[in-house]
């Protein structure tokens, strides 16, 4: 996906959006308030995605107050990540039971603006449908693997289809 890394902060009474540096821009994506959040607290890592599809209408959106957002384009939060559930830290568990949470959620939610990044355990075949898909690579994770604060980790590796691609 080419779209805005945030972390999102659910709480009783307030929905936050933090970027990669810690900006809150919760303002910029009033779809947060629009999603029925379930009960409790938790932190979730996810890409803020333009319907669209396009970077661009994405940027365009993002830190922006709320009176200079336009709702042409709406966005949509593709979660991959739970940090934390109701204060138990969640970073220092499995992926898979991560991730297995953040479906529940999806169930539970139900809703256009929030859906749980999908998972393919062959390699082969995730470069394959990304290739068909214009898409201009995969990441390959350690299910096993705990969440890493602030840097890149070996467990996550980006792996690009295209040379004139990589970053």
């Amino acid at each position: 996906l080419d779209g805005y890394r945030c972390i999102i902060h659910v709480g009783e009474k307030r929905v936050t959006a933090y970027s990669r540096r810690g900006n809150d821009i919760s303002e910029s994506l009033p779809e947060l308030n629009e999603i029925h959040w379930p009960d409790g607290e938790f932190i979730i890592d996810c890409e803020v995605l333009a319907e669209t599809g396009s970077y661009s209408d994405t940027s365009e959106r993002i830190g922006r107050d709320a009176e200079n957002v336009s709702r042409d384009v709406d966005m949509m939060f593709c979660a991959f990540d739970l940090i934390d559930y109701n204060n138990q830290a969640m970073y220092n568990k499995p992926y898979k039971e991560r991730y297995g949470i953040l479906l529940y959620f999806e169930q539970m939610l139900s809703n256009e603006y929030f859906k749980v990044l999908g998972l393919e355990r062959d390699i082969e075949k995730a470069k394959d449908a990304a290739a068909e898909n214009g898409e201009e690579g995969i990441i390959v994770k350690d299910m096993n693997s705990t969440y890493q604060f602030g840097k890149r980790s070996s467990k996550w590796q980006k792996v690009k289809l295209d040379d004139e691609t990589v970053d």
